[in-house]
């Protein structure tokens, strides 16, 4: 029995048990209602969890603790997110916490979520919506509680970094059911008077109830209608909420808002007396260019009698030298006139024309000599070629008694006896005749050789 494979250990059955919860339910949310609460000196809290009909065991490890933890007592109803785990030491299934949160806060965060996805789909919390905050606004309205302390931080922070920006104060509930309605119609209020150039939305920190009313949609529709820019300010550096979304910026507590749109005194003093030591010494720059410049003009300056006289010298000088190159222009004008009249004279027309004649005779003469030399030449080439033309001639062979036969039907030349035949027709040439015939028999000769 002890060698079984199908036989688990307890070790064994508690070890797969753990595996296979906390492989099937690593993250999952329960709400019930605290019991048996326990905080011992380690820093981890141990309590149940309970409805009507069952109950499981929890445990909150130290450093899952953090700030938004709510305190914690028993009969308080929470939800906590985590995972099913089981104590393999003693074989208890517990639920091991990452994150409590009240009931009621866990209703707000999914209404808070549900209204966030809707807003941001409708484009309310886009970059490209934001309206820019003013460099130094010289009025400045808060919408907050006249009582809290938010205000008087934001008061404190104003009158230490620029006491100059005057407050205006829109008095509103920051809490409570009343509160969204309050703060939409003080926001609505400030863009009829028109008389601030910027919003300060803010409150002091507080549970996600506390700020539900900055999660209302009638408060951000308000926010993102301002004509004014609006800067939140609401709760601790932790707290988000809708109103951060839609404001045109967000500050993570209300000092750090009036910091952000309140310049430093000292800092621009500062600035300012940076810029003015730089704008003098470019100023004495310049002047000093300036100055230089009106000594070097008046350097320059001349009498207008010192000018005029000038002017008379330069304009003397100038009409001898015109006359200087005018009678050297007519100069150089006359010996080109000369030595053209004397080219002309030598190419007058009639020594052109009577020589042309001369050339032309001598011309005509050596043509005539030329065309009858070559003439006479021709003429005795002439003679030559004709007489040993008429030497080779068939007609001076038939003159020595010779004949030349040809075949009547093609007229070809009968050279050899082989090429005839009894009865074919020869025609016969002779020096001033032709006779016809007719072949009746062909005799060969022999060679007298």
């Amino acid at each position: 029995m002890l060698n079984d494979p199908n036989i688990l250990t307890v070790k064994e059955l508690v070890a797969s048990a753990r595996r296979l919860l906390e492989q099937n339910f690593p993250d999952i949310r329960v709400e019930g209602e605290i019991s048996n609460l326990a905080a011992p000196p380690s820093g981890h809290i141990y309590f149940s969890l309970k409805d009507e009909q069952a109950t499981v065991r929890c445990a909150l490890f130290r450093n899952r603790r953090n700030p938004t933890t709510p305190q914690l007592k028993n009969g308080q109803r929470i939800v906590v997110r985590g995972r099913i785990s089981l104590f393999e030491a003693r074989g208890d299934f517990q639920l091991i916490a990452a994150h409590i949160e009240d009931a009621g806060e866990g209703r707000l965060r999914e209404a808070f979520e549900a209204l966030k996805r809707k807003l941001s789909a409708q484009g309310l919390f886009s970059q490209t919506e934001k309206q820019p905050l003013p460099l130094l606004p010289s009025r400045i309205g808060v919408i907050t509680s006249p009582t809290g302390a938010a205000l008087q931080d934001i008061l404190t922070t104003l009158n230490r970094r620029m006491p100059s920006i005057e407050v205006v104060i829109y008095p509103t509930r920051v809490q409570g059911r009343e509160a969204a309605a309050e703060i939409v119609e003080m926001v609505q209020l400030a863009n009829q008077h028109h008389r601030c150039d910027l919003l300060i939305v803010a409150r002091g920190g507080g549970s996600l109830e506390d700020l539900q009313p900055f999660n209302e949609e009638s408060v951000a529709r308000a926010l993102f209608g301002s004509g004014i820019p609006v800067i939140s300010g609401i709760g601790h550096e932790t707290d988000f909420t809708i109103a951060d979304l839609v404001a045109d910026q967000r500050a993570p507590t209300p000092t750090a808002a009036a910091e952000q749109i309140s310049p430093d005194r000292e800092e621009l003093l500062v600035v300012i007396t940076h810029s003015r030591n730089r704008l003098l010494r470019q100023i004495s720059h310049r002047s000093e260019q300036m100055n230089q410049r009106v000594d070097s003009l008046k350097r320059r300056l001349i009498h207008p009698q010192q000018r005029l006289t000038s002017l008379r010298h330069q304009r003397d000088h100038l009409v001898a030298k015109l006359k200087h190159g005018l009678l050297q222009h007519i100069h150089i004008g006359r010996l080109a006139h000369s030595g053209l009249k004397e080219k002309l004279s030598h190419s007058h027309p009639e020594r052109t024309i009577e020589h042309t004649i001369i050339l032309s005779r001598q011309l005509t003469h050596r043509l005539c000599q030329a065309t009858s030399g070559k003439l006479q030449h021709q003429h005795t080439r002439l003679g030559i070629l004709t007489t040993r033309l008429q030497d080779i001639s068939p007609l001076a062979t038939l003159k020595r008694g010779y004949s030349i036969t040809h075949l009547a039907s093609d007229g070809s030349l009968v050279r050899e006896g082989s090429q005839l035949k009894p009865g074919v027709e020869l025609t016969t040439r002779f020096t001033q005749s032709e006779v016809t015939s007719t072949v009746n028999k062909i005799i060969q000769l022999t060679d007298p050789d």
